[in-house]
């Protein structure tokens, strides 16, 4: 006599039993769950058995899916161990589907995002120092020219000089010492040469060489004046 082989729908054991179990109820020897024995092809069903009192076996669970879990509500695959669907936002235990928050409208007062010259770092024209630094230049440009002639107007762009010239020096040691570090900072306040270097072959501060270039000129000019 051939054997019939399946397994727990509960708990997944393998039973075999002979064929005359087919159709019949029996309990599984490990998890003790009432269950039905497949039939064998071919073999007819055992004609039903009714007693006075019997109640109907309770209804076996479904076998599990050879393809995985599926959403409830939409039908998309999901892991095994998932509590959410990723494409319609179902709860999986619950069958909840989780609301999700429209966007915020945006306030009437709202600030406006800054456009893609301010978000770039670009400054206006008449908050760099260029524009002031051609006022200046064309000032010491007609003190120059004046003191050529006049003792007086020649003092004044000696005076003019030499206050840009201090304010510049300041300026250097203060971006050395914050760019290179203290030893930079006391090294451009002792020697003036090594705050030369700085400027025109270490720094990357483009006002403060534009702000050197044109003290240096001055400085030239005054051989002259």
């Amino acid at each position: 006599m051939s054997e019939i082989k399946f397994a727990c729908p509960g708990c997944q054991q393998h039973i075999a039993c002979d064929t005359g179990y087919s159709g019949m109820e029996i309990s599984c020897p490990a998890c003790k769950a009432k269950m039905i024995v497949p039939q064998l092809p071919g073999t007819p069903p055992p004609p039903p058995r009714l007693s006075v009192g019997s109640t109907a076996p309770p209804p076996l669970p479904p076998p599990p899916s050879a393809e995985g879990r599926t959403c409830q509500s939409c039908g998309a695959g999901v892991e095994p161990d998932a509590m959410i669907c990723t494409q319609c936002g179902t709860n999986l235990e619950t069958g909840q589907r989780i609301q999700q928050k429209p966007p915020t409208p945006s306030k009437p007062g709202a600030k406006r995002p800054k456009s893609r010259k301010a978000a770039s770092g670009e400054a206006p024209w008449y908050k760099s120092v260029y524009p002031y630094l051609l006022v200046i230049l064309a000032i010491l440009g007609g003190l120059y020219y004046l003191g050529r002639t006049n003792p007086t107007a020649a003092l004044i762009f000696w005076g003019t000089w030499l206050l840009y010239g201090f304010g510049v020096y300041i300026y250097t040691i203060i971006c050395a010492w914050k760019d290179e570090g203290a030893l930079w900072g006391i090294l451009c306040i002792v020697f003036w040469i090594v705050a030369v270097y700085y400027v025109f072959f270490k720094s990357e501060n483009p006002t403060l060489q534009a702000l050197c270039g044109v003290n240096v000129l001055l400085g030239l000019a005054t051989y002259f004046i």
